[in-house]
């Protein structure tokens, strides 16, 4: 059942309705804010707007990051997995 809570983002209050706990969509919300607030220290763009799309874009770099490590580790495991398999294969014959 989604839960409706009320969370401030620069300044401005939102609700917002999600699945998520309490706490997760708090600590969400003050990522995002965080990320408002270091753009608009960050440069001299004062609409709230633009600065929005800024953390926007930079919230999604650190999210494709993130999935391109996550991607790389996936494949050491893959890799690692075979040659354990491989081994105890040898080792049962």
């Amino acid at each position: 059942m989604k839960k409706k809570l009320e969370v401030e983002i620069f300044g401005k209050r939102y609700t917002v309705r999600s699945d998520l706990g309490s706490h997760d969509i708090l600590r969400i919300a003050r990522y995002v804010d965080d990320k408002m607030q270091g753009v608009k220290e960050n440069t001299s763009i004062v609409s709230t707007s633009a600065i929005a799309v800024l953390a926007a874009l930079n919230i999604t770099e650190e999210f494709f990051q993130l999935r391109l490590q996550k991607e790389a580790i996936e494949d050491v495991v893959e890799q690692r997995s075979s040659k354990l398999i491989e081994l105890l294969e040898e080792g049962i014959n």
